[in-house]
């Protein structure tokens, strides 16, 4: 008889530690997604980005240092548009017991049977230096898009090859995602449709970037926004969550996923 193998994790992203708002309540609600993470014995902890929301402070860094040395499992991070590139060096500098894996520009990585595709928050100015070449006028937002395009389909074809549980990590903006009540949106927006995501053949795609959680089916393809797991502004009023996904599969066989 053929194994089953399990492995699950928790989604969540937009924390934005800060400071100067909210403060407590942004460390209280963490803790009790720690908690849930050790209750829930998840195999990783996975964070669309926006960690911070400006540059840190010494106080919101170590904030941040507790939080991901007490998870006790693996950390992936897609660095979101709030976060800066020193911050997220340092989070890869921690001490840790269990891997901090932060991506700042797009790659797979690996955690136990899971491949897990982080894409960080891609803008039109960094697409184009990433090109080399110059781009005007409203043409940069059709040569941003296919190069972001072209970008998932080549990890597409890689993550497609992967037996295990395959996962999309991105902080982005989506057509047709609701923004929350009084959030501020920072940043050249480049906007992607659910189509373009599927070209990840992933079995999920987690979504950061819009703090009101929301999901949608495409091609059978789960994609959700985790939304933020606090109400980082008071004019946020819609319910809050963190992701639970579980995978369940026999090698060579069934391929089966539950969420809450």
């Amino acid at each position: 008889h053929a194994v089953m193998t399990h492995f699950s994790f928790l989604a969540t992203g937009d924390h934005h530690f800060d400071e100067h708002r909210r403060f407590d309540e942004c460390q209280r609600i963490h803790r009790f997604v720690s908690d849930e993470a050790h209750r829930l014995a998840v195999d990783a902890v996975l964070s669309g980005g926006d960690l911070h929301d400006r540059a840190s402070t010494p106080d919101e860094r170590h904030a941040v240092a507790d939080w991901l040395t007490g998870l006790g499992r693996p950390f992936v991070l897609a660095k979101g548009n709030h976060d800066k590139p020193r911050d997220c060096t340092l989070l890869s500098r921690l001490k840790s017991t269990y891997p901090i894996l932060v991506e700042e520009a797009a790659g797979i990585h690996h955690v136990g049977p899971a491949a897990i595709l982080a894409v960080a928050w891609p803008n039109r100015a960094s697409i184009a230096a990433m090109l080399g070449q110059p781009v005007s006028g409203s043409a940069i937002d059709d040569v941003a898009r296919e190069a972001l395009r072209n970008v998932l389909r080549a990890f597409g074809m890689q993550l497609a090859q992967h037996q295990g549980p395959r996962i999309l990590l991105m902080h982005a903006m989506v057509d047709g995602a609701i923004t929350s009540t009084g959030q501020p949106l920072i940043g050249s927006e480049l906007r992607i449709g659910l189509e373009d995501v599927a070209l990840s053949q992933a079995d999920i795609v987690i979504l950061d970037h819009i703090h009101a959680p929301q999901d949608w089916v495409f091609g059978g393809m789960p994609i959700i926004y985790t939304g933020s797991p606090y109400r980082t502004a008071y004019g946020e009023v819609e319910a809050k969550s963190v992701v639970h996904a579980t995978f369940d599969w026999e090698p060579e066989g069934d391929r089966r996923m539950q969420m809450a």
